[in-house]
């Protein structure tokens, strides 16, 4: 359907960071579907909360989001867009100290993106973001992003930003 034609294109546009593309299909005389609040204010706000770089205010329309994209099955047309909505959604829960919230959406982005070494680094920041203990399974899951995923920033990012929180300066400037 159209709506679903739009919501894949605006995921499509999200996780590519290409928020004007975002910003523009918001503004786009559509005839979304009745809903109180509208759609159209939703994904307005949620857009420019992301613009704004107010990741917070943002968090309601990306939940959303995957709400809609589980009611209208499409997922299974990119399981890694949807993957990446789930890490999206969890890095605003663990920078807000919501562990157990950003824990279940680096989960479902982990069964949706198995192989993907982005989930695994999404879980690895989950485990640096806890105690000292976490640290040690933190290091092994940005091993593995690096490993399954070595094209990818993600996991060499991790690797630094937790040699650097252990003061291994050597160590961090490899990464």
């Amino acid at each position: 359907t159209a709506i679903d034609q739009w919501l894949k294109r605006y995921i499509q546009a999200l996780m590519d960071w290409k928020l004007e593309i975002c910003r523009q299909l918001t503004q786009l005389p559509f005839d979304f579907p009745y809903r109180q609040p509208s759609y159209k204010s939703i994904f307005q706000y949620g857009t420019m909360a992301i613009l704004a770089e107010d990741y917070e205010k943002s968090s309601g329309m990306l939940k959303y989001l995957m709400e809609l994209g589980k009611e209208r099955q499409l997922y299974s047309g990119n399981p890694v867009n949807w993957a990446l909505l789930c890490i999206f959604i969890g890095r605003i829960y663990l920078k807000q100290s919501k562990f157990k919230s950003a824990w279940e959406y680096f989960q479902t982005a982990s069964e949706l993106a198995p192989k993907d070494g982005r989930t695994h680094a999404a879980m690895g920041s989950y485990y640096r973001a806890q105690d000292s203990e976490g640290r040690t399974k933190a290091r092994e899951l940005f091993s593995q992003s690096v490993d399954i995923s070595p094209d990818q920033p993600d996991g060499y990012a991790g690797m630094g930003l937790l040699a650097e929180d252990n003061e291994w300066w050597a160590e961090a400037d490899d990464w």
